[in-house]
């Protein structure tokens, strides 16, 4: 759409001009204040909508694929480039030509509506759903703007900056809103051609991505025999950041990089600023978060015992949105559980183990698959590998991994180093797939991997 190109290139003034309009639209056709609104959009409207969104002082997310989140919630509004069957067509708005064309012809003379007060939901930003449906945390204002603060002062100041995260996670949304509060320039990310140009010409100098996300930038600036002469710091979030590829991103840009650890109900918990410079897998909590390690009745465990994490500090959220009867609670009794298996060092530092839903058990043995992905992706010839556990025969837990290889790769080859390196556990299963299966923030989605070889394997 010729409105999508021209939004990269808005001024601050027409951004919210074209907000105005887009909000507009939206009160025309009934949007009230404290509906629930979910979006799914091209990424160049994100911002907008979002900003009209909040003019209107609705409840608000954008979410990929997102006609069962919305009818989870119970949203009362569905904004889409086509409407679906499985939501009512009379609150669905479609964004299309028609409707864009209408929206540049309104008045940007509308008064905005107003949330009660700073504790209000104005946002909800969805989990990694790492184990099945997204579930949605809600972000009050005060949520939002208070961690917006404390990633400016803990995070990536060096300006430009651009993050390669969409504004579909809470990384997302914290950039793009923090770039608004500072009067900052937001930069729309998009497929890996579209920001080179952006990083370029722009001289962007700080650059924030997902670990895959860097991987197929270095990939694809290698491949085009290019570089990113202005940036100087280089920094992974929203999934672990192997040792290898923080070495060649490191290397690539002759830069620091720098890894970010939290999740999406509780904020930006540690940095490890230099991970040359500073052990990878040793991360130090910030002053104002108490970190401790948990056995399955919530008893503190001792330094070097793995158990689960938990942590408290600013701007945590309490609940889920609209989850009532489900069980599910972001906080309890005050902490955060993440849903990551972890040990402290004597020092108060501490180390993760891998998620807790997706350790695999093998037969007994307990399994990390983000160890045996980073084992994997160290052959030559694996471009990209992803572990999950799968049934290995006669009720028998194991383990599968979905590959990504060059052309001609013996996949075959890697069941007997698989089996040397995690105690003599071989893999049920070894599937060459044409891509890792990834929510908006990089995590591999492990269950619906296995969800695709059960299907797989059943239509033989």
């Amino acid at each position: 759409m010729a409105i999508e190109s021209a939004l990269r290139r808005m001024t601050y003034v027409e951004l919210l001009q074209f907000s105005q309009q887009i909000a507009h639209a939206l009160r025309d056709r009934g949007v009230q204040p404290g509906d629930v609104v979910i979006t799914d959009l091209a990424e160049e409207l994100n911002l907008a909508f979002a900003e009209a969104l909040f003019h209107e002082a609705t409840i608000a997310g954008c979410c990929l694929g997102p006609v069962d989140v919305a009818n989870a919630v119970r949203a009362d509004w569905l904004v889409v480039h086509r409407p679906s069957p499985s939501f009512p067509r009379d609150r669905t708005i479609v964004v299309d030509e028609e409707f864009l064309g209408e929206v540049v012809s309104l008045s940007t003379s509308i008064e905005p509506r107003v949330y009660e007060g700073f504790d209000s939901v104005a946002r909800l930003v969805f989990s990694s759903g790492t184990t099945g449906m997204p579930v949605a945390v809600p972000y009050s204002i005060e949520v939002i703007e208070g961690r917006c603060r404390l990633a400016e002062e803990r995070s990536l100041p060096i300006r430009p900056f651009m993050s390669l995260v969409t504004m579909v996670g809470s990384l997302g949304l914290r950039t793009a809103y923090g770039a608004v509060m500072a009067g900052d320039t937001y930069y729309s990310p998009g497929r890996v051609n579209e920001n080179v140009v952006l990083l370029k010409e722009n001289y962007v100098a700080s650059l924030q991505g997902s670990p895959i996300q860097l991987a197929a930038l270095v990939e694809y600036l290698c491949g085009t025999n290019d570089t990113l002469a202005d940036v100087v710091a280089v920094q992974a979030v929203g999934s672990s950041l192997s040792s290898n590829l923080a070495q060649t991103i490191g290397q690539f840009f002759n830069a620091p990089v720098s890894v970010a650890y939290g999740s999406t109900e509780g904020g930006l918990v540690s940095v490890i600023d230099d991970v040359v410079e500073n052990a990878l897998e040793l991360w130090r909590p910030f002053h104002d978060f108490d970190v401790e390690i948990v056995d399955d009745d919530d008893r503190p465990l001792s330094a070097g015992e793995v158990g689960e994490l938990r942590y408290r500090g600013p701007y945590t959220v309490d609940s889920y949105f609209r989850a009532e009867g489900s069980g599910r609670r972001s906080r309890r009794n005050g902490w955060v559980y993440p849903g990551d298996m972890a040990r402290l060092a004597a020092d108060g530092r501490f180390v993760l183990k891998g998620r807790a839903t997706e350790i695999i058990n093998a037969g007994g043995v307990k399994l990390n698959p983000t160890a045996i992905d980073e084992f994997v992706r160290h052959f030559d010839g694996v471009r990209d590998a992803a572990s999950f556990a799968f049934e290995a025969g006669l009720g028998v837990d194991g383990y599968a991994v979905a590959l990504v290889t060059d052309d001609g790769f013996d996949v075959g080859s890697l069941t007997a180093p698989l089996t040397d390196q995690f105690e003599g556990c071989a893999p049920r299963y070894l599937v060459r797939v044409n891509a890792i299966r990834r929510n908006a923030g990089g995590k591999v989605l492990r269950a619906e991997m296995a969800e695709d070889l059960r299907r797989t394997l059943a239509s033989r």
